[in-house]
């Protein structure tokens, strides 16, 4: 092919992604060494990473463009050996062993710094990741509490997201491994469509022994599918309920509810 300088390459590599078309990516990569070299490179400076059962999602701060695994077209595992070397962002939610080099390539970095994990991960890959990770680990997304409980170190987080029910949190081991993160965000799809955060701050007194992240907790937000706003009388921010949980949340700077 034409030779072309870098940043020219670099444009064509960006847009490929950007435009989502595995086949124009699986052609200009392997269609001469230049290209394939800068398809290398593109694809090493990627930042996100999603990891699920039948693909895979990368870009930059966010997810950009979606690798399905099994297409009968593009065989995606070649591109898996190119990415992870700068990924800061992790999404993993499978148990699919074809990301093991992907996965190789993250641990040996040592770049990441925020990680969510869904219901399809094996308890002990979550253990291992954790383990790999847990002193870099700031921002932390986790929905099943019960599945660290063979994890016994502590994280040093700055913010913790939660998706399973807000009571859960202070009935497992899970609150002791979380360190003190001074950003707590509880995202909610209530089950009959009553706010169950709500309850947060009864479950907190009932349980004396989570130390100190109650107290850590300066930032709270409330994402509740429940929360219709001030209009609706049943599922509307309870006054009481707001007050009882600024007062659990001792040392709280910011409460914020999204209304739906």
């Amino acid at each position: 092919m034409v030779y072309l300088n870098r940043d020219i390459l670099n444009e064509i590599c960006e847009k490929l992604i950007l435009n989502g078309n595995q086949n124009a990516i699986y052609n200009f990569a392997f269609s001469g060494k230049e290209s394939l070299k800068a398809l290398k490179w593109k694809f090493s400076t990627i930042t996100h990473l999603e990891l699920c059962d039948d693909c895979y999602k990368i870009g930059w701060d966010k997810p950009l463009m979606t690798f399905h695994l099994h297409s009968p077209n593009i065989h995606t595992e070649k591109f898996m050996e190119f990415i992870g070397g700068n990924v800061k962002s992790l999404h993993f939610d499978t148990c699919n062993t074809i990301y093991l080099k992907i996965l190789d390539n993250v641990m040996y970095s040592k770049k990441l710094d925020t990680i969510s994990l869904g219901k399809n991960c094996h308890p002990d890959d979550v253990v291992e990741l954790l383990s790999f990770f847990y002193e870099s680990i700031k921002h932390f997304k986790a929905i099943e509490f019960m599945m660290f409980k063979k994890f016994k170190k502590v994280l040093n987080l700055d913010s913790l997201t939660i998706m399973e029910h807000p009571g859960s949190l202070f009935c497992t081991h899970f609150v002791k491994i979380c360190g003190t993160p001074s950003t707590l965000i509880v995202q909610q799809k209530s089950s009959r469509n009553v706010p169950e955060w709500q309850s947060l701050d009864s479950i907190t007194r009932r349980h004396k022994n989570i130390g100190p992240f109650v107290t850590s907790v300066k930032n709270l937000t409330i994402d509740d599918t429940a929360i219709h706003g001030l209009t609706d009388e049943h599922n509307s921010i309870d006054y009481h309920s707001t007050i009882e949980l600024m007062k659990t949340f001792s040392s709280i700077q910011n409460l914020n509810f999204k209304v739906n």
